[in-house]
């Protein structure tokens, strides 16, 4: 379902590579963020929804 308040939710995920970096700039809406943890974004879809979680990385 078309949300026309909000427009369309996007996730922006970077969480793997080498090395981590900072944000240059906040952008509207952002709502969270994290800059110093590798691990994955788990998505789970239902119909009309959906839920997501962040899964870091183990502790070495």
């Amino acid at each position: 379902m078309a949300d026309t308040k909000h427009g369309i939710r996007l996730f922006v995920v970077g969480t793997g590579g080498s090395q981590h970096y900072s944000f240059l700039a906040i952008q509207p809406h952002s709502e969270v963020r994290n800059a110093d943890t590798y691990g994955v974004l788990e998505l789970t879809l239902h119909p009309t929804s959906f839920d997501w979680r962040f899964v870091p990385e183990a502790w070495k």
